[in-house]
């Protein structure tokens, strides 16, 4: 994972870890939930002097990608006025993932509607934590973008 360092404005460009998760059923259960990986570059504003120019190890969860994604499916639950509405979209969620693991400034990037919004927010603030990410053999702060795909 690189960081372009911006010292002029105090803001990084790091490439968030995005995994996409298809919720589907109402149940927050999906069949047919997939997981796919891209590096885009994200500028992310940390609001300290932290400087990035390299991440050695990005951030995982307890268990790694599938554990996060089943974690995922098994707490993420199909608002019921947004299936009535037959509400549908991708809702794309960016956090940052501490250096003692935490998750803060969880952000909506892309929205589709409050409903299901709210819906993503609310189970990314109840994430535990992560094993941090690693930059000069040190814990680093990492940003990391979710798109969850909500489709009846």
């Amino acid at each position: 994972m690189k960081a372009v360092d911006n010292a002029d404005d105090n803001t990084e460009k790091i490439a968030a870890q995005t995994s996409e998760l298809l919720v589907g059923n109402g149940e927050g259960q999906a069949e047919d939930a997939h997981v796919t990986e891209a590096l885009p570059q994200t500028p992310a504003s940390l609001g300290d002097s932290l400087v990035l120019t390299t991440v050695e190890k990005i951030p995982e969860f307890p268990g790694g990608i599938v554990e996060f994604m089943k974690w995922l499916t098994a707490n993420l639950k199909y608002p019921e006025a947004a299936r009535r509405g037959r509400i549908e979209g991708k809702v794309v969620v960016s956090f940052i993932i501490n250096k003692d693991g935490s998750i803060a400034s969880p952000k909506i990037q892309r929205s589709v509607n409050p409903i299901l919004d709210n819906e993503a927010l609310r189970v990314v603030k109840m994430m535990p934590h992560w094993k941090p990410g690693i930059s000069n053999a040190k814990p680093c702060r990492t940003m990391f973008a979710i798109p969850i795909v909500f489709k009846i």
